[in-house]
């Protein structure tokens, strides 16, 4: 199985490609022990770069940590709330908010990760951007509402 890992925090480059190499090195070196011939290639690992971010305030680690904790709280603080604008009230939500730009990437990746079931990000992203891509048709439609704010990270340069 193929497994491959995106790098987007320069911060954790050094640390994903020392394990990587360690990894390549261990891997070697069991070779060396079975006698191979040749060195092999191990398929099952790759590694994909992204360049850096084109925004005027890319995240920091530190950004990205404190927006983990603050998105952590968030769900423990909305509970099961149904209403979007409890869940944007919530203090944790309001604080990734006053991150200002650097959160978008943030909650851009967010919502990238999430697949088919997106979290609500849609308020804090209009916040932060002033910017609404999602078509009146897809309100509602909360993976045609997240496929749209991608597009529009991976055309401002937010998002890949």
């Amino acid at each position: 199985m193929s497994q491959t890992m995106s790098i987007t925090q320069s911060a954790e480059i050094a640390v994903i490609m020392g394990a990587y190499y360690e990894l390549f090195l261990r891997q070697s070196e069991a070779d060396k022990n079975t006698k191979q011939a040749e060195p092999k290639f191990y398929e099952q690992f790759s590694c994909v770069f992204h360049p850096p971010l084109m925004t005027s305030k890319s995240p920091s680690f530190e950004d990205s940590q404190r927006f983990k904790q603050f998105a952590t709280h968030w769900r423990n603080e909305r509970h099961a709330a149904s209403s979007v604008t409890d869940m944007a009230m919530c203090p944790s939500y309001q604080k990734i908010i006053a991150m200002g730009e650097v959160a978008i990437p943030l909650v851009l990746s967010e919502l990238q990760s999430a697949g088919d079931e997106p979290d609500h990000w849609f308020w804090a992203l209009r916040v932060l951007t002033d910017a609404d891509p999602v078509k009146d048709e897809h309100r509602g439609d909360i993976a045609k509402m997240a496929a749209a704010w991608l597009d529009w990270g991976r055309k401002q340069g937010y998002a890949w």
